[in-house]
């Protein structure tokens, strides 16, 4: 999990925070928090939480 954030300490806390709620909590963590988050499932799966789309310049979507 990575966190995008103005105060680098902060981003890292709740990057550790946000890992530890696991993948089914995450991006409704970050979501209710306003955190720009990026994250890697088991199966490679790239997820992101709305406040980070500013930050992505583009995105690969894999076909299932």
């Amino acid at each position: 999990v990575t966190v995008v954030g103005d105060d680098t300490a902060i981003a890292e806390v709740w990057s550790k925070s946000l890992f530890v709620l696991g993948r089914s909590g995450i991006r409704a963590a970050a979501d209710s928090r306003g955190l720009a988050a990026l994250w890697v499932e088991e199966n490679g799966r790239i997820g992101t939480s709305r406040a980070l789309r500013p930050y992505v310049a583009w995105q690969v979507s894999h076909a299932a």
